[in-house]
């Protein structure tokens, strides 16, 4: 079950929440988390039945790892144990047949490959699981005794497939009190709606556009459309992903959960370092605690934070799927992120023109973008050279179908939406909007109806169009 579905959407959400509603009349916590977790495990299951008992064992087999922690006093053999486990299932069902078509390559034998198969959701699932046995290892939290807490904690619905990737510490209060208020609701449904219109109507726009050019032959793109697959794609997997959590968050926060922030305008940074910050930042700050600083950080000369830093980006870009297209796209981003550390920082911060500095960041991530979503390097380099040296589209294409009224419409918004509009509201807001109450009664006004639309259009979306998975539910 996806979010932008029609059963999530029409039949599973309404009656999660009037269960919910029901059930906080008298809240008790107990009961209200073993109904959430109940409703968690159907939306799992509804979009795979088989995943359901990998599910089940790593949450109990966290539940266990984190009771153990607390008792025993030899506790890095045994974090060591648990997470070897964990990290081993990750290995197994995501990069298994990775690791062998390697080996069948290198050394010309023919290992059997197993069944192209992983649980959904595998790595945001493991990660959580690896962070809230680490962080008991090192005290920064108590194990859970109560396995339902950690049950609703690693099962959650909203985050549970595709992040953000959420740690016990952000949620532990919450687990045993927490309050709806109207206001909570309030922002948690508008919240969603945002998360829904940024997927349906333009990540969906632009993927459409972005699939359906790829599908031509290389030969046949022409400049133009290697520009409208550079920005397309930039924008779809933006408006798709950070959509995605817009939509978890505001679920969370109509359950009275405070999920953590994921996106920050990242297209919107003046550096690799900067956008590292600003988007998925529950990944980077996950990568940060749990494998960067565990290897030494910066603590220990220059050398051995250049190697630590690649090691990072080495399986970032891992993380993110088993093949070396993504790996390169890591290690692309590993590479500035080592010449801002070097030299290029210094310059950066000291440049009289920021504009530069967008530009520079933007060329970047939009260019390792292709490569994230091409697998094959020879297209890639193919598309980068159409960039720079203008090649008209094939006669055999009508452009109308990419170019026209409605599509460059979506794309103006795309770009204008991912920061430039954002800043401009924001300086009025300080100049303009002196009066407090005028700003919230236009406010109030304004976003009520801008709301309105943005819903309907949405349904009239999900509805008539086909259903179109979110790029990070493959992960």
């Amino acid at each position: 079950m996806s979010f932008n579905s029609i059963v999530f959407i029409w039949i599973f959400l309404p009656s999660v929440i009037l269960g919910y509603l029901i059930l906080s009349i008298k809240p008790v916590f107990s009961i209200q988390n073993v109904f959430l977790i109940l409703a968690s495990l159907l939306f799992y299951s509804w979009g795979d039945m088989e995943s359901l008992p990998f599910l089940l064992s790593v949450t109990a087999f966290s539940w266990l790892g984190g009771i153990i922690l607390s008792k025993v006093r030899k506790k890095t053999i045994v974090l060591f144990f648990f997470i070897s486990c964990l990290i081993g299932c990750l290995l197994f069902y995501k990069y298994w047949n990775f690791f062998i078509l390697q080996i069948n390559n290198i050394f010309h034998v023919s290992v059997q490959v197993r069944e192209s198969w992983a649980p959904l959701g595998i790595s945001f699932i493991l990660f959580q699981s690896v962070s809230y046995l680490a962080d008991t290892y090192k005290g920064k939290i108590q194990a859970d005794k109560n396995p339902v807490g950690v049950a609703l904690y690693i099962t959650f619905f909203p985050q549970l497939i595709t992040g953000p990737i959420v740690r016990y510490t952000d949620v532990k209060s919450q687990l045993y009190n927490r309050k709806v208020s109207l206001e909570s609701a309030k922002y948690g449904i508008k919240r969603f709606i945002r998360g829904l219109g940024k997927k349906v109507i333009l990540a969906d726009c632009m993927g459409h556009i972005v699939d359906t050019i790829l599908s031509f032959d290389p030969s046949k793109w022409g400049s133009l459309f290697a520009w409208i697959v550079l920005i397309g794609y930039s924008l779809q997997i933006y408006y798709d992903f950070s959509g995605y959590t817009d939509m978890a968050l505001g679920l969370g926060k109509a359950f009275g959960f405070v999920l953590p922030e994921n996106f920050n305008l990242p297209y919107m940074s003046e550096s690799i370092q900067e956008f590292w910050r600003r988007w998925h930042i529950t990944l980077s700050s996950w990568f940060r605690d749990y494998v960067y600083i565990p290897l030494g950080g910066n603590r220990k000369g220059n050398l051995r934070t250049y190697i630590n830093l690649s090691a990072v980006f080495f399986l970032t870009g891992l993380w993110h799927g088993a093949d070396w297209n993504f790996i390169f796209w890591g290690m692309w981003h590993g590479t500035f992120m080592l010449a801002e550390r070097l030299f290029l920082g210094k310059y950066l911060k000291k440049s009289p023109c920021k504009g530069l500095n967008y530009l520079y960041t933007v060329f970047v991530v939009f260019t390792g973008w292709m490569f994230f979503r091409i697998s094959s390097a020879g297209t890639v380099f193919s598309l980068l050279k159409l960039l720079f040296i203008p090649t008209p589209v094939s006669n055999d294409i009508s452009l109308y179908y990419f170019i026209n009224p409605y599509t460059i419409s979506m794309l103006f918004l795309g770009i204008l939406l991912c920061g430039p509009l954002q800043y401009f509201l924001l300086e009025i807001k300080k100049t303009i909007c002196r009066d407090k109450k005028i700003y919230q009664r236009t406010s109030y006004w304004g976003t009520g109806i801008l709301y309105s639309i943005i819903l309907i259009y949405s349904l009239t979306q999900v509805v008539s169009s086909t259903y179109s998975a979110f790029i990070y539910q493959q992960f």
